[in-house]
């Protein structure tokens, strides 16, 4: 099937081509090697609301899709791919509260996470499960109006700089898989850090390993 990007993806992607070629590229040797988190990057990306660019232009994104969002990416991977890594999961934490969240859920996240003033991190992989959630260890029980979570997640990239984990865990028994697991918005306050991996390369973002405190309640 033949396919061509429209002019606004054209300039979508030229946007950021130059975005990456002016800002990104000069810095990204010494950002690698000095293993500095690129701050004055994303705040100009924020700026520019390409940290919110599936995000619902109500909620001030741009309220592009999928292709936009592969575009985007692509391009500040050319830069350095710790940004790119950065953005893509914010920008995946961000799809969830705007799929399956609450509408207070929508208005208090989404605002701050187009303009990157809240950001997201994603808390799946496990040490005995990888990334697949049927295998996961990690629990969480209803307590009245809230759910208490224990358990442990690994990998999870940019959580030093992270205000909230989409953390997964199960809700019900193994024999209701895969009807048993939810998503939860954990405040990264609540984790406790085990590791920090050495990783090859991405030197800008870390991904720890990080334990869930115990009698940790959360809203779902």
């Amino acid at each position: 099937m033949r396919f061509d990007l429209t002019k606004d993806q054209q300039a979508l992607r030229d946007e950021v081509r130059v975005f990456t070629k002016e800002e990104i590229k000069p810095k990204t040797r010494d950002l690698d090697r000095e293993k500095e988190y690129p701050n004055t990057i994303l705040d100009e990306l924020g700026e520019h609301r390409l940290t919110g660019v599936t995000i619902p232009e109500e909620y001030g994104g741009r309220g592009e899709g999928f292709v936009e969002l592969a575009l985007v990416i692509e391009e500040l991977s050319a830069g350095l791919m710790s940004v790119a890594s950065i953005i893509g999961l914010h920008l995946g934490v961000a799809e969830v509260v705007e799929r399956f969240g609450t509408e207070a859920q929508r208005e208090d996240f989404l605002p701050e996470m187009a303009s990157f003033n809240t950001v997201g991190a994603l808390g799946l992989s496990e040490a005995n499960a990888g990334s697949n959630k049927l295998e996961m260890e990690t629990r969480a029980e209803r307590d009245g109006d809230e759910w208490v979570l224990n358990g442990h997640k690994q990998w999870v990239t940019n959580f030093l700089e992270t205000d909230y984990v989409l953390t997964y865990a199960k809700t019900g028994p193994d024999e209701n898989a895969p009807h048993n697991i939810s998503a939860f918005l954990v405040p990264t306050d609540d984790f406790e850090v085990e590791t920090v991996w050495e990783t090859l390369g991405a030197n800008s973002v870390k991904s720890p390993c990080v334990s869930l405190s115990l009698g940790c309640s959360c809203s779902r």
